[in-house]
């Protein structure tokens, strides 16, 4: 069994994550198990819990060596979630424009890959960088789901006030809109299926790339007779 933990900002992104985890590696032997580490997930947790968790903890959970090495050891893949939409605060430090002019997906997303890796520490990074896996939301998590669900391929490109847009699209649909798990785990079915996940790649860059550094599984052959 393949085996992933977890550190997000909230439960509804962790739920996105899983389905998509789930559909790209289905291949895997023996199935693939989820670890939720950053925020801690139970069936309460699911019944009340939105949002809980946020990039600060992300990155003070992610300069916690010995929580990390912990993680690493007992797990063959750490992902590691964080939305792009603050990060121009202070503390997380990482610029959306340059000169003015929004940065480029790839180079906004790859400056807070590089900022996570600072809290990692270049000796436990290191160590383990072949089991670090990072899904990195420009600008939320929500604008995974807006290219699937948006109408046109305007919509489905979007990357700003993703959770708004997201609400009127699935208002168009007849789909009721909440910031829980229980709504984000109904939307994430799509997930399920692998024309979806290609739909959302052609028009999120950041979930391209996240989903382009999953590791592959090819299908168990059928044996003869």
């Amino acid at each position: 069994m393949t085996t992933f933990a977890l550190i997000g900002e909230g439960i509804t992104g962790q739920v996105v994550i899983d389905a998509l985890i789930c559909t790209v590696c289905e291949n895997a032997p023996d199935g693939v198990a989820m670890q939720f580490l950053q925020p801690l997930r139970d069936s309460t947790d699911l019944s009340r819990q939105g949002n809980f968790g946020g990039w600060e903890l992300v990155l003070e959970y992610s300069a916690d060596s010995n929580r990390i090495r912990e993680a690493l050891s007992t797990n063959d893949f750490l992902v590691i979630h964080i939305d792009t939409d603050l990060a121009e605060h202070p503390r997380f430090g990482v610029p959306r424009q340059d000169g003015g002019k929004a940065k480029a997906v790839k180079t906004l997303v790859e400056q807070t890959r590089e900022r996570i890796i600072r809290e990692i520490g270049a000796d436990v990074f290191d160590l383990y960088a072949g089991q670090f896996l990072f899904a990195i939301s420009v600008h939320t998590i929500e604008c995974c789901l807006l290219a699937v669900y948006g109408k046109d391929a305007a919509k489905r490109q979007k990357v700003d006030n993703c959770q708004s847009h997201i609400n009127k699209e699935l208002d168009r649909l007849d789909i009721v809109y909440r910031k829980d798990p229980r709504c984000y785990s109904d939307l994430s079915r799509e997930f399920a299926k692998k024309k979806a996940v290609v739909k959302a790649m052609e028009h999120s860059e950041s979930l391209s790339m996240f989903v382009d550094s999953l590791p592959r599984f090819e299908a168990a052959a059928i044996a003869d007779g």
